[in-house]
């Protein structure tokens, strides 16, 4: 039986799906992979962060492109047919914009139990990485890129230790329920 969280992400996936049916089925025409378009947001995260704190129009609008395009090449992926790779490739991706963020607010700021949280991430990620993408895990990345766009660098960043340690609790409690990694 799915759990609330799994329940909210299938009812999120849906609604968001839904608009963006059209212009993934353009890009598949085009022959523009899911791969392509993750590679894209990438590119677009990794901007977003340079402009971290330097120029916040220019962060937001890179945040948004690589929001957009992170959930566009899960439609692309669905229309043509996802692949493990591709999803450990998305997940990477997402992982390294979500660190990036983490890492820069913490450097910024420069207050040690910042980087406790960017531990706590890590750890967290590790785990689920770990168990080959197989154990629970709860991520923050757009969380934390939502309160940056509103200039709540430390709100955003204390969400995503909230986030990660409850998503350790939840990989423990899979793990002592003998849930063995394949």
């Amino acid at each position: 039986m799915p759990n609330f969280n799994s329940r909210l992400i299938t009812w999120f996936r849906h609604k968001k799906e839904k608009p963006l049916k059209k212009i993934a089925r353009f890009f598949v025409k085009k022959g523009i992979t899911a791969n392509m378009v993750t590679f894209a947001s990438l590119f677009a995260g990794i901007i977003a962060i340079y402009f971290l704190f330097e120029n916040h129009s220019l962060f937001v609008i890179f945040a948004l492109i690589h929001l957009f395009l992170d959930a566009l090449d899960g439609v692309v992926a669905r229309i043509t047919k996802p692949t493990q790779n591709g999803k450990a490739f998305d997940n990477l991706v997402d992982r390294l914009i979500e660190f990036s963020a983490l890492i820069k607010i913490a450097l910024s700021f420069n207050i040690f139990w910042l980087y406790i949280v960017v531990l706590i991430a890590f750890v967290s990620q590790g785990i689920y990485i770990y168990s080959r993408l197989q154990s629970p895990v709860f991520f923050s990345r757009t969380l934390v890129l939502l309160f940056l766009v509103i200039e709540l660098p430390l709100v955003a960043i204390s969400l995503a230790g909230i986030i990660n340690l409850g998503g350790i609790l939840s990989q423990l409690r899979w793990y002592w329920k003998g849930k063995p990694i394949s």
